[in-house]
């Protein structure tokens, strides 16, 4: 997902070209599932003795914490020998969670309810792993183990040969940060993320350090005097009006922009969200090549979006949440 600010998003963590770039500002959420995964978070801390032994059915298993190239990993070994190594951590914007990101298993699958059962019991909190969508083998080991799949994200990438939408007629107008407009549009879109991720990985640092991973610059269309649908830009050069403070204001539709890529959507009725959405695009491709997104299955602006387009080039990661009995 380029933006240059917190980990917020923390799906691919993995998942993220703007992910990546948030971070750097020390915030935001994920391409690569290996590495990207741990950017923006923090080592788990260990909360009990660094071992753990388990009897059931008989077997012995054990339950180790080991540090290896300055990352964090649970090793669950059964008689002594290791039979699963889980990289682990956590994210400070979604404190719900343990994170883990598979490295090797070798438990075969009607094993695997005891391993995550022993990991939950130990942190005492859900488990979350993030896979792509392709990765069938790991994903049979996670619905064995009692993870459900909760999330899929689709990447995209995006040319104007792709774009399936028509011309569409709003007028883009824009607010800087510190403006009632933008601060509106905001608070709306911090509410709409908590509400997705609610029942997945919850929101849990403050507003304001959602605030201040957003681009400083919004635009939006207000075709009767008041803001309807708005889209942020990060450091992208469209040329449009610049707005004063109105005194009400209705916000409808928004998306985030950073340079090529659509960060985040929000939308009222569908037809207004298409109409925006149809201004928007075709005057992004008038400046870039290739246009970036991400959609959650979850998010029904996002997959509006998404079937704007043929997506001949993209990657999907799935979200996978065990919760404790």
């Amino acid at each position: 997902m380029p933006i240059k600010r917190a980990i917020i998003f923390f799906r691919s963590s993995i998942k993220s070209r703007r992910s990546i770039h948030m971070i750097q500002n020390s915030f935001r959420r994920g391409t690569s599932i290996n590495h990207c995964i741990m950017l923006g978070s923090q080592p788990a801390p260990f909360p009990y003795p660094v071992s753990d032994r388990k009897k059931s059915n008989k077997t012995m298993y054990e339950l180790v914490c080991e540090k290896e190239a300055s990352q964090d990993f649970l090793v669950v070994r059964k008689d002594g020998r290791e039979m699963a190594r889980l990289r682990y951590y956590r994210n400070d914007y979604h404190q719900r969670n343990l994170y883990l990101a598979i490295s090797r298993i070798y438990l075969p699958r009607d094993e695997a309810a005891s391993c995550f059962r022993l990991i939950a019991d130990r942190f005492r909190q859900p488990l979350q792993v993030m896979i792509s969508s392709d990765n069938q083998k790991d994903a049979a080991f996670l619905h064995a183990g009692g993870f459900h799949l909760k999330r899929r994200c689709f990447e995209a990438a995006v040319s104007r040969d792709d774009y399936l939408g028509r011309a569409g007629t709003a007028v883009l107008e824009s607010a800087g940060c510190g403006s009632r407009d933008y601060r509106l549009c905001a608070e709306r879109m911090l509410e709409h993320y908590i509400r997705m991720h609610r029942d997945i990985n919850p929101w849990t640092a403050d507003a304001q350090a959602f605030f201040d991973s957003l681009p400083s610059r919004v635009f939006f269309t207000a075709p009767d005097g008041t803001a309807k649908n708005f889209a942020f830009e990060g450091t992208g050069n469209m040329a449009l009006a610049e707005t004063g403070n109105r005194a009400s204001m209705e916000i409808e539709n928004f998306a985030f922009l950073e340079n090529e890529e659509i960060a985040y959507v929000l939308g009222g009725g569908k037809d207004s969200f298409l109409n925006f959405l149809e201004t928007l695009i075709p005057r992004l491709f008038r400046e870039h090549a290739v246009l970036l997104f991400e959609a959650d299955d979850v998010d029904p602006y996002a997959m509006i979006l998404k079937n704007l387009f043929r997506h001949a080039h993209q990657d999907t990661f799935d979200t996978w949440i065990y919760d404790r009995p």
